[in-house]
């Protein structure tokens, strides 16, 4: 299984915010320091405010901030949300496009499946808090640092 851009975003944004010891980061700042389009970051960011994940607030010292402390976002919980919200949502195999002529006699999609909430639910073993091993600022530079120029 591979996670898709949009839920690696979503981990990243948790994460940054988890380790940082701002009260807010503005997405300008979130978009330069992960190396990220801040087009796709503000659709993200949208969605997660959605599901009240993160505070956001307008103005000059306006932000986003996590609405919850890292321990209270279980990993499988975030990682399900942010896959569900993709265009093929959870499947791991599109039985349907281009339509599948085995479908009839083939039991893959139901084992997927299984095999998908065994995942979600080691996953939820781990907190957000259990992610983020050291503090941002302790990597941020390295991150800096090694920024090809253009």
């Amino acid at each position: 299984m591979q996670l898709n851009r949009f839920t690696d975003l979503g981990i990243r944004v948790l994460m940054y915010l988890s380790s940082t010891d701002a009260p807010s980061v503005t997405i300008a700042r979130l978009a330069e320091d992960l190396q990220v389009s801040k087009n796709h970051l503000v659709k993200v960011v949208h969605f997660m405010a959605q599901q009240q994940w993160l505070n956001t607030s307008r103005g000059k010292s306006g932000g986003i901030a996590l609405a919850k402390r890292p321990v209270n976002y279980a990993i499988g919980d975030v990682v399900r949300a942010l896959e569900q919200n993709s265009v093929n949502g959870e499947r791991l195999v599109n039985c349907q496009q281009p339509p599948c002529v085995l479908l009839p006699a083939c039991g893959l999609p139901t084992i997927l499946q299984q095999a998908l909430e065994q995942f979600y639910l080691f996953l939820n073993q781990y907190s957000l808090a259990d992610v983020v091993t050291q503090p941002l600022a302790s990597i941020l530079p390295v991150i800096v640092e090694h920024t090809p120029h253009s």
